[in-house]
């Protein structure tokens, strides 16, 4: 008896897969399959991940597979090893397929290039300036990118800066100044798919950039008590590539100990003049600056992107070199005229004066006033007057 054998061929075609995990030899995404026209005798299919287009070292991914379903997800962070196939299989009630419909492997990986960033935020454990990076050289499935802080350049303990970047967008982001460096030693950042962020970041180490200026002088030559007068000098700092400016300011202690120079409404501070020019070190406070209750002056480095928080202080040295025990006893006898010596005793320290001037005036504040003797470099003073003044006054130089 003779009987005509028919032979079933159902294979799948257009095998597809797309690899959104951006890891290198890490898969994730979706198989998709178009099913065999003759469905008649197909129960499953079965996916497997080979090292061969013919089934070479083949494994099986996750179940079977039923028959009117044609899609398997490939979970994230999927090692592919050494395989470089996807392998569909179907399989009737009896018996599995021999010869499967392959599909190679493309492994995207993504990763950012030319990561950069200069901290120009010139405190101690602080940072502030943008990072910048270049797209990778395979970005298909790139749609953002994350950047964070991290304890690690494998992205350990992180925080995020900002938000997430779209692939389309400017290449940056910005660390506000004074962010705290903390256990933070490295820069990441991943790139992301629709699927999912990349596992393993590109990174920078973190380099805390200081820029404090030095020996800070202030020599007080205004006499007066309550008022300042000189010339107020520092060293360079040592980046100074960073430094556009320095800014001086007169400050107080607060109870706690520290300088009151940060105040956002600036009421604790005043700045003596302007910004100064990083290339130079040194900044005139004019005579008879008053300086209020201010005990110590401040002098901040300035960046192109903020002012230092913490500055390099002096404390104020402000003495009164002013004479005492003024004396006069007059010995002209005519009325309206005046003639005698003028006596007083030195300050308690002459190291910066030079002169006395002495002169006639209308009250002890000096208003109207004439000046007897100039630039008198001794104690004592002998003159005679036809005026009508009822006071003296004395400066010093």
């Amino acid at each position: 008896v003779a009987h005509n054998v028919s032979d079933t061929i159902a294979s799948v075609s257009s095998v597809a897969f797309v690899d959104k995990d951006l890891d290198f030899d890490d898969l994730g995404g979706t198989i998709f399959w178009n099913e065999p026209v003759d469905m008649f005798h197909i129960t499953y299919y079965l996916i497997y991940f080979a090292e061969d287009a013919i089934g070479g070292a083949r494994y099986q991914h996750k179940r079977d597979v039923p028959a009117l379903t044609a899609e398997l997800t490939v979970p994230i962070d999927h090692s592919r090893n050494r395989s470089t196939h996807i392998l569909v299989y179907t399989r009737s009630s009896l018996v599995e397929q021999t010869t499967p419909m392959p599909l190679l492997i493309s492994d995207t990986h993504s990763f950012v290039l030319n990561i950069a960033f200069t901290d120009r935020d010139l405190d101690p454990y602080e940072l502030g300036d943008a990072v910048t990076w270049h797209p990778p050289v395979i970005i298909g499935q790139v749609t953002h990118y994350a950047v964070y802080l991290s304890t690690t350049y494998v992205g350990h303990s992180h925080s995020q800066i900002e938000t997430d970047v779209p692939v389309n967008a400017s290449l940056d982001v910005l660390i506000n100044p004074n962010q705290v460096l903390s256990q933070f030693s490295h820069i990441v950042i991943y790139t992301r798919s629709s699927l999912t962020e990349q596992t393993t970041p590109e990174y920078l180490q973190i380099v805390d950039r200081i820029s404090n200026v030095t020996d800070v002088e202030f020599i007080d030559r205004d006499l007066d008590g309550t008022q300042l007068g000189g010339t107020i000098t520092w060293a360079k700092v040592g980046d100074y590539n960073l430094v556009t400016h320095y800014a001086v300011y007169l400050s107080y202690l607060d109870y706690g100990g520290h300088y009151v120079g940060t105040d956002d409404n600036g009421a604790a501070r005043s700045q003596v003049g302007f910004d100064v020019n990083f290339t130079i070190f040194e900044l005139d406070i004019p005579p008879d600056h008053w300086h209020a209750s201010n005990t110590h002056i401040l002098v901040y480095t300035r960046s192109s992107l903020t002012e230092q928080t913490t500055p390099v202080s002096l404390n104020i040295s402000d003495s009164d070199w002013s004479v005492s025990n003024v004396d006069f006893l007059d010995r002209d006898l005519d009325d309206n005229q005046l003639g005698g010596t003028i006596t007083w005793e030195e300050p308690g320290e002459v190291d910066l004066v030079t002169h006395y001037a002495v002169y006639l005036a209308d009250d002890a504040a000096g208003t109207g006033r004439s000046q007897v003797s100039v630039g008198v470099p001794y104690t004592t003073v002998t003159f005679s007057d036809s005026g009508t003044r009822t006071g003296f006054f004395a400066r010093r130089h």
